[in-house]
C-alpha cells in the first residue's frame, strides 16, 4: 500500500479531473466536477518565511486554500499579506 500525502493526494484527483482517468488507468465515465482545496493554519511569519508548502499546493492543483481559524488580526494581515 502506498501512503499519500496532501500534495501527492492533490496530484492524483487533478489528474483525475484532466485526464478523466482513475490511478490505474481505468477511465472514468461521465462528469467529473471536483474543486480541489487545501487547508493552511495562519501563523504569524518569520522575516525569512515563504509560502513554500502553499505554493507546492497550488502547483499540485489546489483551486483555493482555506485557513484554520484565527482570533489574532495582525497574524492574519501578515500571514496574508506574505503568502500573496
Amino acid at each position: 500500500m502506498h501512503d499519500l500525502d496532501s500534495r501527492g493526494l492533490l496530484a492524483m484527483a487533478q489528474a483525475m479531473r484532466t485526464e478523466h482517468k482513475l490511478p490505474p488507468g481505468t477511465e472514468i465515465r461521465g462528469k467529473l466536477d471536483l474543486v480541489l482545496g487545501v487547508a493552511d493554519i495562519p501563523t504569524d511569519p518569520a522575516p525569512d518565511w515563504t509560502p513554500k508548502g502553499l505554493q507546492a499546493k497550488a502547483a499540485a492543483g489546489a483551486d483555493f486554500v482555506q485557513t484554520q481559524f484565527c482570533m489574532d488580526m495582525g497574524v492574519v494581515r501578515r500571514y496574508a499579506a506574505r503568502a500573496a
